[in-house]
């Protein structure tokens, strides 16, 4: 989890309110860790208009 907080202070600007962490308990971890297994992020790089929805459920 580290290296991805490294990369992205390499492309992100963030206001000094958005650099702010908001805690989360041991309980909670957990759940975020098994929720980050299925994530996906990424950005779609066209001047095409396209159907963001069909595309949620393509991918």
């Amino acid at each position: 989890m580290e290296e991805v907080i490294t990369s992205f202070d390499k492309i992100l600007l963030l206001t000094k309110e958005e650099t702010k962490a908001v805690p989360i308990g041991e309980a909670d971890e957990d759940d975020v860790h098994e929720r980050f297994k299925t994530a996906l992020v990424g950005k779609m790089l066209t001047i095409e208009p396209f159907n963001r929805e069909a595309f949620k459920q393509t991918i």
